[in-house]
């Protein structure tokens, strides 16, 4: 019985030497303040669907946590707006891992939660009347993947009113847009009454502004409330009425989609097809008329740009099949094949479209899901890393290192891979101390168009980064305090080349470095 003791003590002891204290304090990054009863949250990097630890902060703040050895993800906030750590700004969400193990410290984190706001606003039409049912469109200026893009952040419609809300969201850049149909307009259609289809309103840009060219940002502070009102004034509108051939398509959306604020969508309405599909009170101006849907064989495509002065118009959409995308991969350098999971992505040259991925099957081939028609440039990716990979089309023009997708195009790819990979790791450090949270960029020394020669890797909790399956050559490496930096533009990181370390890259070789903060250049 003693010696029973004795080992249960030894492994309870060994068990809890295993662990690490996890601990800090959630606090407002505007006001500085504990943040007391925000749910905070952990989960090992390498389990992403693990069932999180979690627990309530206290009144201070304080939260603490026993973990072993591993990379964890940290959140924390509101339970229903719980943040990532390591988020710097609402532009560019990136997580910083919690490096926990013997000789780190962990128990002193200072998770800064950026408060939530919200913009809010009343639409009118020229009488002063509410408009209710108006749809605004919330587009966000935000720093995604090293690229600066606009995105559309978010919908909303007007209550009987004419008030919307967007709430809970990040402070940060935005741009609003309103579309809307006069509520008499719609109610007074008829077959051949061309009457009630005479008044429209015309879209309108924060702020009040009659193009999307003329749209203003809007700047949400975190925390903060923004109000932004709009008057719609009337103009002379049409109904478009949608037939399709050769058949009506079994379930599928019809979309009346103008330009939009920084290239993004500008969606007037969306509707479920129909044998006709009718738009009515359609302001003047220039239209993309898309359907994307099933028919009888399959997936179906169709758009047709249709200009729009007053007057009705009866459009025939000729159902397509969409574009889909299918090939090999080849490997090809004088190193082994890399382990892990390879995938092929369809990244569109427009930021607002959505791309594809496909798995790389175990003999080489893939076969990518339907895309809209665009261009694409074509990626090849073991995990999270970008390979240097040659792609040959067949079937497709490809010009400037982008595929020109067309409807019913299905196109061979023939991919050649790189198996000559290295790895570049270290830490970032200032005055003798590990710096967290700042980005490190790995750079072709040459100006490279094309932003899938650039890397970046936010620090972790310990100044750590690391680079695995790099491409072999020539790079430049610095680190940088910049959340926002654009860091695939060849314009925005020159300043920092002049300073950034040499490294070069051989197959199956590691390199280890240490990085100094350079200063930012704004």
């Amino acid at each position: 019985m003693r010696l029973l003791v004795t080992l249960l003590l030894l492994t309870a002891a060994a068990s809890a030497a295993d662990l690490y204290p996890v601990s800090g304090t959630v606090i407002n990054n505007e006001t500085g303040r504990p943040f007391g009863g925000a749910h905070v949250a952990i989960r090992p990097q390498d389990r992403p669907n693990a069932d999180p630890k979690v627990l309530v902060a206290g009144p201070d703040g304080r939260f603490a946590f026993d973990l072993p050895a591993g990379t964890y993800d940290l959140h924390a906030g509101p339970r229903s707006a719980m943040e990532v750590y390591g988020q710097r700004t609402s532009r560019s969400p990136i997580a910083t891992g919690v490096i926990v193990g013997p000789n780190l410290d962990t128990a002193h984190i200072v998770f800064r939660w950026l408060p939530l706001g919200a913009i809010f606003g009343t639409i009118v039409d020229s009488n002063g009347d509410p408009v209710e049912n108006a749809l605004v469109q919330l587009v966000i200026l935000r720093t995604n993947g090293g690229r600066r893009t606009a995105q559309t952040f978010r919908w909303e419609r007007t209550d009987d009113r004419g008030e919307y809300r967007f709430g809970s969201i990040v402070g940060g850049t935005y741009y609003v847009a309103v579309t809307a149909q006069p509520w008499y307009a719609a109610r007074a259609f008829s077959p051949g009454n061309s009457e009630s289809a005479s008044v429209a309103y015309a879209p309108v840009y924060y702020p009040n502004a009659a193009t999307p060219g003329q749209a203003e940002p809007l700047v949400l502070k975190a925390g903060g409330e923004a109000q932004a009102d709009f008057a719609l004034h009337t103009v002379t509108g049409a109904t478009i009425a949608v037939e399709f051939e050769p058949e009506r398509p079994s379930v599928g959306n019809v979309s009346l989609i103008q330009d939009g604020i920084l290239g993004t969508d500008g969606f007037d309405r969306e509707q479920a097809v129909g044998r006709v599909s009718r738009f009515t009170a359609v302001p003047p101006g220039r239209y993309l008329l898309r359907f994307n849907g099933n028919a009888s064989k399959g997936p179906a495509t169709a758009s047709q740009i249709v200009d729009v002065n007053g007057s009705d118009l009866h459009v025939k959409l000729s159902l397509r099949a969409p574009p889909r995308a299918s090939g090999v991969v080849e490997w090809t350098g004088a190193a082994p094949r890399p382990r892990g999971t390879l995938y092929i992505g369809l990244w569109a040259e427009k930021p607002s479209m959505p791309g594809a991925t496909a798995i790389v099957r175990p003999d080489g081939t893939f076969t990518l899901p339907p895309v809209v028609p665009g261009r694409y440039r074509v990626g090849v990716r073991l995990g999270a890393a970008i390979i240097r990979a040659t792609v040959r089309a067949e079937g497709v023009p490809m010009r400037d290192g982008f595929l020109d997708l067309s409807e019913d195009d299905t196109p061979t790819l023939r991919i050649t891979a790189d198996s000559s990979t290295g790895a570049v790791r270290g830490y970032v450090q200032h005055e003798g101390k590990p710096i967290d949270s700042v980005w490190v960029i790995l750079a072709p020394p040459g100006e490279s168009p094309d932003w899938l020669n650039y890397r970046a890797y936010q620090t972790d909790s310990d100044g750590s980064f690391n680079f695995a399956t790099v491409p072999t050559g020539d790079y430049l490496l610095f680190a940088v305090d910049d959340p926002d930096l654009e860091f695939t533009n060849p314009t925005a990181i020159r300043p920092y080349l002049i300073s950034a370390h040499p490294a070069h890259i051989e197959a199956g070789k590691l390199i280890d470095d240490r990085l100094d903060i350079l200063p930012t250049v704004r």
